[in-house]
């Protein structure tokens, strides 16, 4: 009994130690999966946050993608409203054209040059009469240098001019003679 007695102690202490190694044990358990819980949340709280970013980030880039989806398609409106001016314009000059009986294009281009010089010499010219009209001929002199000056006095006056045709290159002439003997005297 003695036997029994002493291995009682013993067996006692080794279910103590063995009770306390358990408790700790389990704490360490439960000690180790409260961490990796804690671990698991704040993994998923950062992925949650890396996905509301990327959210973000996708919906930014989808409206800019929008914005130059809707940029793209006013410049196709407004490069086909364009081309049809261009065609419409085209359809002009290719009537004005066989109007004035010119078959390309740089000769077209030629002759409105020529219209619009006649036009601004005829309009000094017109400028230059009501000086000397107004007996301001140094002024009107001054205009008709200034034609001379631009188109050169061949283009003005017959037989060779083109800016000037007819009665109008004539009066040039006479006007310019007039104006410029007045100048020298």
């Amino acid at each position: 009994m003695d036997d029994q007695k002493n291995q009682s102690p013993q067996t006692e202490e080794h279910k103590k130690q063995s009770k306390r190694f358990l408790a700790v044990y389990i704490i360490g358990l439960f000690s180790v999966a409260l961490v990796l819980i804690l671990l698991s949340y704040l993994t998923q709280v950062r992925a949650d946050r890396q996905l509301a970013s990327k959210d973000t980030q996708l919906n930014e880039q989808i409206s800019a993608t929008q914005g130059a989806v809707q940029k793209m398609e006013t410049l196709q409106a407004t490069s086909e409203e364009q081309r049809k001016q261009i065609e419409a314009q085209q359809k002009v000059l290719d009537a004005l054209a066989a109007t004035l009986g010119v078959d390309s294009q740089d000769k077209l281009t030629a002759e409105a040059e020529l219209l619009k010089a006649r036009y601004i010499a005829l309009d000094a010219l017109q400028q230059a009469r009501r000086m000397a009209d107004a007996d301001d001929l140094a002024g009107a002199h001054e205009v008709l240098e200034k034609m001379v000056a631009q188109y050169g006095e061949s283009r003005l006056v017959p037989p060779s001019g083109d800016v000037l045709l007819g009665q109008n290159a004539a009066e040039f002439q006479a006007l310019y003679a007039r104006t410029a003997a007045q100048d020298e005297g």
